[in-house]
């Protein structure tokens, strides 16, 4: 992989973990609902939102700590994978529980 795709993609993983971070911090505001608590799905949430910064910054430092091999590339796709996991588990809670974060699953 070329040295300028590979910083490109670094700054683009690296832009996705800070614009998260207001995310991560208000986060918590998800369980002020009584009842929210004991909604799993609610849990899953908030565990998908707590890495997907973890997985852009991972997504931005591995490819270049192992950029000696040729599979090192495929770091880049973290950011996707919690991208996903965020997606999926916010798609769960909307169907699950019609959106409502103190469901009783």
């Amino acid at each position: 992989m070329k040295k300028s795709a590979r910083r490109g993609l670094t700054a683009i993983c690296m832009l996705g973990g800070i614009f998260s971070l207001p995310f991560v911090m208000f986060s918590p505001m998800m369980f002020d609902s009584p009842g929210s608590e004991n909604n799993i799905y609610l849990h899953l949430l908030f565990g998908s939102v707590l890495l997907f910064p973890l997985m852009s910054f991972c997504g931005a430092f591995f490819p270049w700590l192992l950029r000696r091999w040729e599979w090192s590339a495929w770091f880049f796709l973290l950011p996707f994978f919690g991208t996903g996991f965020v997606i999926f588990s916010a798609t769960l809670l909307q169907v699950k529980c019609n959106g409502n974060f103190a469901c009783v699953s």
